[in-house]
């Protein structure tokens, strides 16, 4: 992912760890997909959770292919991207691999198991920064499986923590009952739920989906709909880009349809954040921050990373966060 506000988010040598989590179906025929492409070179590595005779979770080694590296798309993305990110273009042909897990696992489940098979057969580390991130996840969720799994995430965590979410809101306007209806119809919503158990259409707005993500126990939560997002945090490098790529008609129905989107980030403090406090306007501020490195040392820093201002608004946020285009909630002290 390149972030919009690039300049402030040069530190490409991370070891990070990507866990990929979904149905066990999901997770067997993307194994199966991964194995046959001839973008990606995997391997498997060892893991505990061989042991477990699981055949729908794998800790794999993924790098991409030579032929990849250097296709014709890749290149072309380069040209398009050159100006807007220039330092981070080199990973996309970087020969580097990454520890790449998948995890099949029913997210209707109880999330403290998740967590515990995470951390005792794939090496998830709670002391370190991490990422969640659920694209279109909560919306085929009972609202209770995804209010457990979001509190399950600052229960287990120790180190500053961020979810980033995409989902539909509904809304209660008439374009909103017609997604309701469609979604209902495509078997989002089993005929057998209520719309009570739903997060979908319990979670309709764009606050009541920022005020679950406070409840759960993260500290700071900023959010917009997409069409704000498309006029903020999307740069106007990416919308040329974009209009370039192709013709829209029609931009009412888009819109309406961007309404009716969202995309909310929440932060969970680590101790030290606490115990510090952090401004998220758009003052610089000097704060320490702790990164693992390779050899397992923490090195100090004495300027905030773009790890740290995630969940800002204003010059300094990473993903372009304006105020005034976005909500804010801040845990009670």
């Amino acid at each position: 992912v390149l972030l919009p506000h690039e300049e402030k988010c040069n530190n490409n040598n991370m070891n990070v760890q990507w866990y990929d989590i979904d149905h066990p179906s999901v997770m067997q025929t993307k194994k199966i997909l991964m194995d046959s492409s001839s973008l990606v070179h995997v391997t498997e590595l060892p893991s505990s959770c061989e042991t477990t005779k699981d055949s729908s979770s794998w800790s794999l080694n993924v790098s991409l292919s030579s032929s990849a590296a250097t296709s014709s798309e890749e290149k072309s993305l380069q040209t398009d991207t050159s100006k807007q990110n220039n330092n981070n273009a080199s990973s996309l042909t970087s020969s580097s691999s990454a520890a790449y897990h998948l995890v099949g696992y029913d997210l209707r489940s109880s999330s403290t198991a998740l967590f515990d098979t995470l951390i005792a057969d794939f090496q998830f580390d709670i002391n370190v920064p991490t990422l969640f991130v659920l694209e279109c996840v909560q919306m085929y969720l009972p609202d209770s499986a995804s209010r457990s799994l979001l509190a399950a995430i600052p229960k287990t965590c120790k180190s500053t923590t961020f979810v980033a979410l995409y989902d539909p809101i509904l809304l209660s306007d008439p374009f909103g009952r017609v997604m309701e209806r469609n979604l209902t119809n495509a078997g989002v919503i089993s005929s057998s739920s209520s719309s009570s158990d739903s997060s979908l259409f319990t979670n309709r707005t764009l606050s009541s989906q920022m005020e679950k993500i406070k409840t759960a126990g993260f500290d700071i939560v900023i959010g917009c709909d997409m069409m704000n997002a498309y006029e903020t945090i999307v740069t106007k490098e990416q919308r040329q880009c974009a209009n370039r790529c192709e013709m829209l008609d029609e931009i009412e129905e888009w819109m309406l349809i961007m309404r009716h989107y969202c995309f909310v980030v929440g932060e969970l403090l680590s101790s030290k954040g606490r115990t510090d406090g952090c401004n998220h306007g758009d003052d610089e501020t000097a704060t320490t921050t702790h990164n693992t490195n390779t050899d397992g040392r923490e090195n100090e820093e004495n300027n905030v990373s773009c790890l740290e201002k995630l969940c800002t608004v204003g010059n300094n946020s990473p993903l372009g966060f304006v105020e005034g285009k976005c909500s804010v909630l801040y845990q009670e002290s």
